[in-house]
Parts: C-alpha cells; structure tokens; sequence
C-alpha cells in the first residue's frame, strides 16, 4: 500500500513539473524578403506508385489474414 502511494506521488510530481514548464514559442517570420523554394517536386512513374499501393494493400491484407485465421480452431 506504502509503494502505490509513493508511486502515485511521484506521478503526480513528474506530471505537474511537465505541465509547468513554459511552452514553447514558434520564432517570428521575416515576410519581407521572398526565399527560394527549399524543396523540389519529383515526378514519380505511375510503376511505382502503383507497386507502393499494391505492396501497402498485400501487408494489410497479410495483417487481416494472421489476425482472423491464424487461431487454432477449439
């Protein structure tokens, strides 16, 4: 009973330091001067867009099956 209640405290403890800590700030934006885009957009093959969804569709459908019929039947 002593250990729950030292745990709790300690929770309690580890949860208000977090919660007042002071929040973080986003720095200011300088809007007068316009920037380069950083990023460059890539062209993809419809292959491999295609292969990514088939691939993503195979392990979700693999997901259901190991999830629905690997149980031993009782």
């Amino acid at each position: 009973m002593m250990l729950r209640k030292v745990l709790l405290a300690n929770l309690v403890g580890i949860g208000l330091f977090l919660s007042a800590s002071p929040a973080a700030t986003q720095m200011p934006m300088n809007h007068s001067q316009p920037t380069a885009p950083q990023f460059q957009r890539i062209d993809q093959p419809i292959g491999s867009k295609i292969g990514v969804i088939a691939g993503g569709l195979a392990l979700i459908g693999l997901e259901l099956w190991w999830f629905l019929y690997s149980r031993k039947k009782a």
